[in-house]
């Protein structure tokens, strides 16, 4: 295994770009999450002390294999080493394994007009297209969200996989190696619209019905030109405020409890913070956090937990996120009301 293969793993699509030091490959960076070639990687660029590089000109996150395995997939050395089938007592001195550098919050824009006109009518269309499919609109019961909330928060179903013009949405794109222009997929699945106070789609997110375990793409396809930032749900004025990472945790949480809590959703353990976001969080009185129970959840608590040293940790009582609590018969408002608790009892 080799540092193209851990990239693949880790959901990266790499393309060799050149055959400087045995091959150079680029792809977007797992780590700011910005752009498409940003991140590269030289698989064997290998000496005593290294297997294979990677470095982002972004936000200049870089190692070898082992940090690599590190960084983004969540093992410490010796994991990563009998992952690579290394021999542990040759890295232990020689290797380069760091803590990972954090790169700087940016400020995240919003889409642009034409994106988010277009994503409007989208948006509609599925909520209807939901609203005339049962077992879609079964797929959503069966989370705990009630036709209100589905209703109110604007959620679709898209009943085929379907493919849009970057240029039609007011997205630049240039051509890809083989000279075709890219274009946007909104893939079969149930659509996630974050939508602002003012009633523009700021981003959308679709959770796949064809995806299965092993498969090359994502779960959850954030649609192109999406606001690259966490979706804020619920009364941002509340005191406090959690963060989590399934937009569909959060939208329940705000069914049952929006006049406790308002929500932050990553969409996912890896996804960038913007500055916005970041100082939301800072003024809360109160900050939850709950990333998912399992090893990618482990991490992202360990980021959080860096950057908002005021806030609790707080994970689903049982199951791996709020939503299997809810359905395991949680009551998530009595969830919320016991951190209070627990604050007054330090």
């Amino acid at each position: 295994m080799n540092l193209i293969d851990l990239a693949q793993e880790k959901g990266l699509q790499p393309k060799k770009t050149s055959s400087h030091d045995g091959g150079e490959y680029h792809s977007a960076c797992p780590n700011c999450n910005d752009g498409k070639d940003r991140f590269t990687i030289w698989p064997n660029k290998t000496s005593k002390n290294c297997i294979g590089r990677y470095w982002c000109r972004r936000c200049e996150i870089k190692g070898d294999s082992i940090q690599f395995c590190y960084d983004f997939l969540g093992l410490n050395f010796s994991e990563a080493c009998r992952k690579l089938s290394v021999s542990l007592p040759e890295f232990q001195k020689a290797s380069t394994f760091s803590q990972p550098i954090v790169p700087p919050l940016r400020v995240a824009s919003e889409p642009s007009l034409a994106w988010q006109e277009k994503a409007g009518i989208f948006v509609e269309w599925a909520h209807r297209q939901l609203q005339l499919n049962p077992i879609a609109m079964s797929k959503l019961y069966e989370r705990g969200l009630t036709e209100n909330t589905i209703k109110q928060f604007k959620l679709g179903y898209c009943p085929k996989d379907m493919w849009r013009s970057y240029d039609d949405w007011g997205i630049k794109a240039e051509p890809n190696e083989d000279g075709k222009l890219p274009q946007i997929w909104l893939p079969q699945g149930l659509v996630i619209p974050w939508i602002s106070p003012e009633g523009r789609i700021l981003k959308i997110n679709i959770r796949r019905l064809k995806w299965f375990e092993g498969d090359k793409y994502g779960k959850y396809i954030k649609t192109s030109g999406s606001m690259n930032c966490p979706a804020v749900y619920g009364d941002v004025s509340s005191s406090m405020g959690i963060i989590l990472e399934s937009e569909f945790d959060a939208i329940l949480i705000q069914q049952e409890a929006s006049d406790l809590v308002f929500c932050i959703a990553t969409g996912g353990s890896c996804q960038p913070m913007d500055l916005n976001t970041d100082l939301l969080i800072r003024k809360a009185d109160r900050l939850l956090l709950c990333p998912d129970v399992d090893q990618a959840g482990a991490k992202f608590w360990s980021k959080l937990q860096r950057s908002y040293t005021n806030g609790l940790l707080w994970p689903a009582p049982i199951g791996k996120s709020p939503g299997d609590a809810f359905k395991l018969g949680i009551n998530l408002r009595e969830w919320i009301k016991k951190s209070y608790e627990r604050r007054l009892n330090g």
